[in-house]
């Protein structure tokens, strides 16, 4: 690690957290942006220094965040067909078609994971 390194890491949780500030005023585009910040921001605390715990704690409020605006704002991702659980039409076959590792989710949490993992 360099010595221009060094200490970056903090950097990145301070700009987490005053982005983590800034979520609880703002609206729409501009706090969904403002959550991918903080998760792009923790991801990197973990990755410049896997020892420092402070870069965990901000990874893991913006992936709280992101679920919690993904709820709000319900999905919007128009791939995602939100698995059938109707117990009184059910189809045994349907899980497998539906995304049957989803099962018992809401569908707002399922697109989050979806986005989480195509990060």
């Amino acid at each position: 690690e360099s010595s221009d390194a060094k200490g970056i890491e903090k950097c990145h949780s301070n700009r987490a957290a005053c982005r983590e500030k800034l979520v609880g005023t703002s609206y729409g585009k501009e706090k969904s942006e403002l959550i991918e910040g903080g998760l792009e921001d923790g991801r990197k605390c973990v990755k410049i220094d896997p020892a420092f715990v402070r870069g965990y704690q901000r990874l893991a409020t913006f992936l709280i965040l992101s679920i919690k605006d993904t709820t709000e704002r319900g999905s919007e991702n128009d791939d995602f067909q939100e698995p059938n659980r109707d117990n009184d039409n059910h189809d045994e076959n349907d899980d497998d078609d539906n995304m049957s590792s989803f099962k018992g989710r809401s569908a707002s949490a399922d697109a989050a994971v979806l986005r989480l993992r195509r990060e």
